[in-house]
């Protein structure tokens, strides 16, 4: 069997710590490569990404046979979501589709399928409130995905800019230990935190 050049499916976290574990790369092939509706599966190795961040990566060989033809994968893994979740957001680009899978068409020519969870490496947490009064004093949100982390205000709906009274985090920035932070919320409105 001829076999045309490895793909080599490479997943970027964009995050500075490691959050996932057991990856694994699931595509619509089979162990040799041909188009199956049975989809393998095989581990994606970890290796730190140019910009520093931990990512993951495998390559496949495919039959030469196979060029030309459309193939659909994505990446499975461990993650404050649970086990066994996949790591890719949603990508068909349709309102109703819940699928979380990326394609390609296989080149005769080697080729490199990417994904970037997150870009520029910012974390944000966006914090909402609908009550009628501020938590001035601050409101607590326990979650294992909340990184270690100082945190900067980077938006605020209650800023005097736009009208408001300025209740926020701007003179104490909040600090998030063991998925826990304590964050100061305006009446009806949100604040956006960025990680430092």
């Amino acid at each position: 069997m001829l076999l045309a050049p490895d793909v080599r499916f490479t997943y970027l976290t964009g995050l500075p710590t490691r959050r996932f574990a057991n990856p694994r790369l699931r595509g619509s092939w089979d162990e040799q490569g041909r188009p199956s509706a049975t989809w393998s599966e095989r581990p994606m190795p970890p290796i730190t990404a140019e910009d520093g961040c931990p990512g993951f990566e495998a390559t496949v060989a495919f039959p030469a046979s196979a060029a030309g033809t459309r193939f659909e994968w994505e990446v499975i893994g461990d993650g404050p979501a649970g086990a066994g979740r996949s790591l890719i957001a949603m990508e068909e680009d349709h309102p109703a589709s819940r699928r979380t899978v990326r394609s390609f068409v296989l080149r005769e020519t080697g080729q490199t399928e990417r994904y970037h969870l997150v870009l520029a490496r910012r974390e944000l947490l966006v914090v909402a409130s609908f009550a009628n009064r501020p938590f001035d004093a601050g409101y607590v949100l326990e979650n294992a995905a909340i990184p270690d982390a100082a945190w900067r205000e980077v938006l605020n709906s209650d800023q005097a800019a736009y009208g408001g009274a300025g209740v926020g985090n701007g003179d104490a920035p909040p600090v998030s230990s063991a998925g826990r932070i304590e964050v100061i919320v305006p009446a009806s409105g949100l604040v956006v935190l960025e990680a430092r």
